[in-house]
């Protein structure tokens, strides 16, 4: 396997095992948001344009607030079958692609597979891997590669690789917003994307179901030792109908509060697992917090889920989390 940071030679090889392929199938992680359907969508209309038969596959279906993609109904969990090139997207582990990936890479008699991932945590799974964290969102990266492609591209294409810039930014408001991003995104404008309509749609809007779960989840927040946290619980979900991914928000919200150095939100599961998600201020990295329980992801934005039911889990996570933040403290003078 080789997984290397941006060259030109890097990015070439990649286009040409894409351009060799006709029958290619894409791969998003599994929760879909909004980098690795944007960045699956854009670079399926990417090579459609060349007159590939592009299959994408998500284990999960996806979120309402994605449902305005170009392509977005043609979204399913499919298995590799008699495809000739996978691509994985936006994951940093092999374990977040779901069933029909993991068969796909336990199978000898697979198809190459290729990965483009902007986590620094990514685990060099594939055959041949860009990783590079330098990126914003992997949709930016696969921008950069139909650039150096001089691939066309259509609205279509366009308007899923600026979503996917949009939203993992936060709509430009995360610390990783860079003034390469920016430009990637004007140029995507240019190109027919629709900025307003994206943030509208992309982030804004809200479900009934999410507004009304976000007052639960609120009413369990805690904020002790510069780490604030909440709890997304069954019961109340169930409350207000509302999904797993609903409440999603909460987190950063709960970073944005002055005083806050971390935020975690714990998303209590069906099957008894927690899942985690980190948000951080520039001085803390919470990657290496997902690392060390089984996650990956940013330095200011990461995630895990852990083999432990919620209420273990606040009480083995939350400790830990504090003592990051006082150890970044003290390294950074504060």
């Amino acid at each position: 396997m080789r997984q290397t940071t941006s060259s030109v030679a890097t990015i070439d090889r990649l286009i040409n095992r894409l351009v060799a392929s006709e029958r290619p199938i894409l791969f998003g992680h599994e929760r879909p948001d909004g980098d690795a359907v944007g960045a699956a969508l854009g670079l399926m209309w990417l090579l459609r344009g060349l007159g590939k038969r592009v299959t994408v596959s998500f284990a999960d279906p996806l979120s309402a607030n994605l449902s305005f993609l170009p392509g977005a109904e043609t979204v399913a969990d499919l298995p590799v079958a008699d495809h000739d090139l996978i691509v994985a997207l936006d994951g940093s582990d092999e374990r977040r692609y779901g069933a029909n990936f993991s068969a796909a890479l336990n199978d000898p008699s697979r198809p190459p597979l290729i990965a483009i991932d902007h986590h620094k945590t990514n685990t060099g799974f594939a055959d041949e891997s860009w990783v590079d964290s330098r990126f914003a969102a992997t949709a930016q990266m696969v921008y950069a590669l139909a650039l150096q492609a001089a691939w066309p591209v259509d609205q279509r294409a366009a308007t899923c690789l600026a979503t996917g810039c949009v939203t993992d930014t936060n709509a430009f408001t995360t610390d990783h917003t860079t003034p390469e991003l920016l430009d990637a995104v004007a140029s995507l404008m240019r190109r027919g994307a629709p900025l307003a309509d994206i943030i509208r749609e992309g982030i804004a809007l809200k479900s009934e179901a999410d507004a009304m779960l976000w007052g639960r989840v609120l009413a369990t927040a805690t904020i002790e030792d510069g780490v604030a946290y909440a709890l997304s619980r069954l019961v109340d979900r169930n409350a207000v109908n509302a999904s797993e991914g609903d409440g999603s928000g909460i987190v950063s919200f709960l970073r944005n509060v002055r005083g806050v150095a971390l935020s975690i939100l714990f998303v209590e599961q069906e099957d008894g697992q927690t899942r985690l998600s980190f948000r951080s201020n520039p001085d803390t990295d919470v990657a290496a917090l997902a690392l060390e329980w089984g996650g990956g992801g940013h330095a200011q934005a990461a995630g895990a889920t852990v083999a432990l039911p919620l209420d273990e889990a606040v009480a083995q996570i939350v400790p830990a989390a504090k003592r990051l933040v006082s150890a970044s403290h003290t390294d950074s003078g504060a």
